[in-house]
């Protein structure tokens, strides 16, 4: 890996090539901080490194340059909404200038962005507008099912994501769990990601969990459980809490140390008192270097709904700390899940009964951690090939690389992948072709034929009823199990009739009690009810086993 990435980034700096990057990380104006230092690093491998911030114009941020070739631009923007527009115009004016040729220099370009969401919508547009080869980096497992539970933004967040991911011509992942999503789900091509988890810092830990930090900050406790977190939803955090009662009844002194911030702190501290355990749980607010308190528990307790990678559970890892996770991020695969004690979030009894478990044999729990610390050690024994691998995955997204994704091309994934986008689209145009299917025979009967206009509209629902189940079956849902056909016919006509009498009822109601123009009576009813069936076809009816 390194000496392939050193030939890369060798025969990108012969061709002089540029990046321009789209972000959302407004630390990088803070000369001290670490991301600073990483897009400095990073600069230093091309010829030239843009990168558009997002960021308000109230902030006061402005252009800066550091060095010969870091280049930040910040948006500038009055609302969030203008975010991705502002960036488009700000991105399409650095292309322009920094080209004496636009037209031909553009080929010495590649856009890297920050996620498949936002930045990632910039991305693919100025990538498609000017034929330049798209770099994305996916930090979040947007494809967790746990993940549409941050709410509608997060479902928006995952339909854009499953599509851009398709326009991308190079992928980064921080661990190898969002590659085999991408690859199982997506069926996007191994060879099209690199796996580059987040640079981990190679920082010596003594474990001691005598008179360690957290040891001497509360002494109340004689045993200590330790989350470093985020206070949000995503981070299951109450799951914790409330099975502190668990591990109370067997552990009276025990203590559990929440570090972190967020906008459910509020929340959390209301549990804790709920649940009377005010004096066994501890808040702290986020600290730069949590070493010492990895160092000092006697576990790490981290239950997400999911992770991208989970940079606390790598630090903890490093730090000789038992661990106890849901699986999730690096957990099964950077981290041997043998290694790690696995708990599942849907049985919400066995969290406590792990963590009293360490707390009343912790020798082999603490034979884990250090083999686990030692897996760690091999994964960031050369930290100064982080920048160096990550610069490779980004100049190997070459002109060579790009491929123009047209109508044709993009309808052609429609096949193969199994996103929501993918779905959805297929689901469309297989109900718009049984639609066509039902009308043209309704027409070819009664006009050209002279059937009986009644007998016509039965003959035409029974064809476009067997079109539309066909599509529906082997192609939209890609069901290609025989032995159920007649359990699902059965129940694809009933949920027909049921729409068709739902439909009915529907459009009176709009149309007699609120008053609403019958034609957009028919056409709000028509979206809910194919919302409606979509959900029941993929949950009920054409379950692939």
């Amino acid at each position: 890996m390194g000496r392939h990435c050193q030939r890369i980034s060798h025969s990108f700096s012969e061709t002089r090539m540029k990046v321009l990057m789209i972000s959302t990380d407004r630390k990088i104006w803070d000369t001290t901080s670490a991301v600073h230092a990483r897009m400095q690093s990073y600069a230093q491998f091309f010829d030239e490194l843009h990168i558009v911030v997002f960021a308000k114009k109230n902030l006061g941020l402005t252009k800066e340059i550091y060095g010969e070739k870091l280049h930040v631009y910040p948006t500038q923007s009055r609302t969030k909404i203008g975010y991705i527009f502002d960036a488009i115009k700000l991105g399409k004016h650095i292309l322009s200038v920094s080209s004496k040729n636009y037209q031909l220099a553009t080929k010495d370009w590649a856009i890297s962005t920050q996620d498949p969401f936002e930045t990632g919508i910039v991305g693919a547009r100025l990538s498609r507008k000017n034929a330049i080869p798209l770099h994305v980096q996916i930090h979040t497992d947007f494809l967790s099912p746990h993940f549409k539970r941050g709410g509608v933004l997060n479902i928006v967040r995952r339909l854009i994501g499953e599509y851009l991911v398709l326009l991308t011509d190079r992928i980064r992942v921080v661990s190898a769990r969002i590659q085999h999503g991408l690859v199982a789900r997506l069926h996007i091509p191994t060879e099209k990601i690199d796996v580059l988890p987040i640079q981990i810092l190679a920082v010596d830990s003594v474990r001691d969990t005598r008179s360690g930090l957290l040891q001497k900050q509360f002494p109340q406790f004689d045993h200590i459980a330790l989350v470093a977190s985020r206070l949000e939803r995503e981070k299951n955090i109450g799951w914790i809490i409330d099975s502190w009662k668990t591990v109370r009844a067997q552990f009276p002194k025990a203590g559990l140390v929440i570090v972190g911030e967020g906008s459910l702190g509020e929340k959390l501290h209301k549990q804790v008192e709920r649940c009377g355990l005010s004096d066994a749980v501890v808040f702290l607010p986020w600290q730069r270097d949590l070493t010492p308190y990895y160092a000092s528990a006697d576990v790490f307790v981290s239950v997400s709904w999911y992770e991208g990678y989970g940079m606390t559970l790598m630090e903890a890892a490093r730090a000789h700390c038992p661990i106890i996770s849901t699986r999730v991020g690096v957990v099964g695969y950077e981290l041997s899940d043998e290694l790690v004690t696995v708990v599942d979030s849907k049985d919400q009894s066995s969290l406590g009964s792990a963590i009293s478990l360490v707390f009343a044999s912790p020798v082999p729990f603490q034979k884990n951690a250090d083999l686990l610390s030692q897996e760690i050690a091999l994964q960031i024994a050369n930290v100064d090939r982080y920048p160096n691998a990550f610069c490779c995955s980004v100049t190997n997204t070459s002109r060579a690389s790009y491929t123009p994704h047209t109508v044709v091309s993009m309808l052609g994934t429609l096949f193969h992948t199994d996103s929501l986008f993918a779905l959805g689209t297929r689901y469309i145009i297989s109900g718009g072709t049984a639609a066509i299917v039902d009308l043209g025979t309704l027409y070819v009967l009664t006009d050209l034929f002279a059937v009986w206009y009644v007998l016509s509209a039965a003959i035409a629902f029974a064809v476009a009823f067997g079109v539309s189940f066909l599509m529906q079956k082997f192609w939209t849902f890609r069901d290609h199990d025989t032995d159920r056909v007649h359990t699902q016919v059965l129940l694809y006509l009933v949920i027909s009739v049921a729409n068709l009498l739902l439909n009915t009822a529907m459009v009176y109601g709009f149309v007699e009690y609120l008053r609403v123009h019958y034609l957009l009576a028919q056409i709000v009813t028509s979206g809910l009810i194919a919302c409606e069936s979509f959900l029941v076809y993929k949950l009920l009816i054409f379950v692939r086993r």
